[in-house]
């Protein structure tokens, strides 16, 4: 059951993929798993990198509500500052369910903060029914953990910041997470920056060479 799992989730992947770079119809793709008797309980899009922009966002959304009958889940995280509108977008698109943190662990690599969108949404036809107090009081006891993971070396401040040059080097929130921790571990904390700069130049090479081909 495990192993047919993990085949149903990459056949979803492959054929959300095929939708969004051939614009074939979605619920046509999803066919073969019909006649396997795997049911699509919902669909996912998520941008670890927070490079799906806003405009694009309401575009994917409205195009898959008019394609599949199940609900839509966007995940993105606010890496380069746009995914409080990302999810804006999303919702006045239709999305039905779209991935949020409490403001002391937001933003930056993590998620846009909740606050902020059940504000923003309150008294629209979106309105989430959530109560901002009680996210306050939250917020505040989430506060006091931040800090401490924080002064425990857990948490380092760099990952909630927001830095729009994520555009260009395009580095998912985990990856940038993960790139901290280990030049942490190397004492080389000072190279985050040129690390970042080296990446979209990386990329670039390996296109020109071919992503799995490399010289002995």
């Amino acid at each position: 059951m495990e192993l047919l799992c993990i085949f149903a989730a990459l056949a979803v992947l492959f054929l959300f993929c095929a939708f969004l770079t051939l614009k074939c119809n979605l619920h046509a793709a999803l066919a073969p798993l019909t006649a396997l008797g795997i049911a699509v309980a919902w669909l996912t899009a998520a941008g670890m990198a927070n490079l799906l922009l806003p405009y694009d966002a309401y575009s994917l959304i409205k195009r898959l509500k008019s394609e599949v009958d199940v609900p839509i889940h966007l995940h993105t995280h606010n890496t380069t500052g746009t995914g409080d509108m990302v999810n804006l977008m999303a919702a006045m698109a239709g999305v039905d369910i779209v991935d949020t943190a409490l403001s002391p662990l937001a933003n930056g690599t993590s998620q846009p903060a909740t606050e902020s969108l059940v504000a923003t949404l309150k008294g629209t036809v979106r309105d989430t029914g959530l109560d901002q107090s009680k996210l306050s009081e939250a917020a505040a006891h989430f506060r006091k953990v931040a800090a401490r993971l924080q002064n425990e070396g857990i948490l380092d401040p760099k990952v909630l910041r927001v830095d729009t040059n994520t555009l260009l080097y395009q580095v998912p929130g985990g990856m940038l997470s993960n790139l901290l921790s280990q030049l942490k571990m190397m004492n080389a904390l000072d190279k985050f920056d040129e690390a970042l700069l080296e990446t979209p130049r990386v990329r670039k090479s390996a296109a020109r060479r071919g992503a799995f081909e490399f010289n002995s």
